[in-house]
């Protein structure tokens, strides 16, 4: 389905509500409807338009590779919900806190490898996991950047991290406001505090509950992350997230230290709380939710899936031929 599209499209310019109407061929919705965003929304699926105050701002028109990604965000939405639904039937309590780590686990979302490398990258240990990454790159391409080897890994990790944890939490975020809708749970941001581990007299590595921060620690956090933004030159969240790996670095060590002095723990994750209607996600489980999946739906899982093993076993052969197999 495409959008009928009647005038020139003009990117990057501020248009008010009437113009992209008429460039959409769209009728114009009384202010104040539900309407109108479920207007926007479907614009959006073709489009990179965002609004900001009255003015609307088309950036682009997407290509096929990201139309596909926009249809099957959906689908991604709905499995991240149903392993979360199953989990939280288990839950006999009313209240739980999740890390998103937690969650990208719960859901299968990453691998433990996934978490060790993001921990790691504002740290300044040498022999952490994320130094021990290799990247080949070209003189050439490193005379002109002016990167060391080691720099260059920094810097492709730090944006892969990035890019990749934005993702991961915004399909959570889908997640969570579909259930919420449904009325099956209710949800806020939060913190959790960490202490590092220690070491015991016999050598074993000793590790310390974390602490589920309560709303006034919530709170002190939020004023602790307003004055490093400041502290790092940044006047905003979105400012922090385009920063330089430098920049990060001076925020998250300031951030750190106020959380030290004021809590006693050495770090913080960003987590969820969620009030559950343990009844509700019951019922939701027996009634509203098939237990199988749609038959169409499986038979491409499983086709996928063929294909996926088609291609660890072409390049584990690869690999293996390469770097295990004994050359004559």
């Amino acid at each position: 389905m495409e959008i009928a599209q009647t005038k020139e499209i003009e990117y990057n310019v501020p248009l008010r509500y009437n113009d992209i109407c008429a460039i959409f061929n769209d009728t114009p919705i009384n202010t104040g409807s539900k309407g109108r965003s479920l207007q926007l929304r479907k614009w959006q699926q073709y489009y990179d338009i965002e609004k900001v105050g009255m003015f609307y701002y088309i950036k682009k028109k997407y290509d096929d590779t990201e139309l596909d990604l926009i249809e099957n965000s959906g689908k991604y939405t709905t499995y991240i919900t149903d392993r979360l639904l199953d989990y939280l039937s288990c839950v006999n309590e009313k209240e739980i806190t999740l890390s998103f780590y937690d969650i990208y686990e719960l859901t299968t979302m990453v691998n433990p490898n996934y978490h060790k490398g993001k921990n790691n990258l504002h740290t300044q240990d040498k022999d952490n996991e994320v130094q021990k990454f290799h990247l080949d790159i070209g003189i050439d391409v490193q005379n002109e950047l002016g990167l060391s080897n080691e720099r260059m890994i920094s810097v492709g990790l730090y944006t892969f991290f990035k890019v990749s944890n934005k993702l991961l939490r915004q399909n959570v975020y889908n997640a969570l406001k579909s259930m919420q809708r449904k009325g099956l749970i209710i949800f806020h941001d939060s913190f959790i505090l960490y202490k590092k581990p220690v070491k015991s007299a016999n050598g074993e590595i000793v590790y310390s509950a974390p602490h589920i921060c309560t709303n006034a620690e919530i709170g002190k956090i939020l004023d602790f992350k307003s004055e490093s933004l400041r502290y790092a030159g940044l006047s905003t969240p979105k400012e922090l997230y385009c920063a330089g790996i430098d920049i990060q670095n001076k925020y998250y060590e300031h951030l750190l230290g106020l959380i030290k002095r004021e809590f006693g723990y050495d770090s913080y994750t960003n987590a969820v709380k969620l009030i559950l209607g343990n009844k509700a996600i019951e019922h939701e489980l027996k009634f509203n939710r098939s237990n199988k999946l749609n038959e169409n739906v499986h038979n491409q899982m499983i086709e996928n899936k063929e294909m996926s093993q088609k291609i660890v076993n072409y390049l584990t052969n690869q690999f293996v031929g390469e770097y295990i197999d004994l050359k004559e």
